[in-house]
């Protein structure tokens, strides 16, 4: 009786054993994703500063290019009119 109790131990003891291991790698395993998530988050976030970056660069230009097209507007409206300086803003 003792020997089946001494043997049920051992393998209690193995599998405990081998069940710590088991966790530890599942822990190793969780930090190494949770690690590259966190690196995956700077990068999107990197991307997302770049991005509103770029969209801010293409408005300011197509600010400029609407400005440019309004002051080529009011000379050659100038000029059709053959009258004095005027601003777009008057017509």
């Amino acid at each position: 009786m003792q020997s089946v109790q001494g043997e049920f131990t051992k393998l209690r003891q193995i599998l405990d054993s081998e069940e710590a291991k088991e966790l530890r790698k599942l822990k190793d395993e969780l930090g190494i994703i949770l690690k590259k998530l966190a690196e995956s988050e700077n990068d999107l976030v990197q991307e997302k500063l770049l991005v509103s970056s770029h969209i801010s660069d293409v408005e300011r230009r197509l600010q400029g290019s609407t400005m440019e097209l309004l002051q080529i507007l009011e000379v050659s409206l100038m000029l059709l009119q053959g009258s004095k300086p005027f601003t777009f803003w008057e017509i």
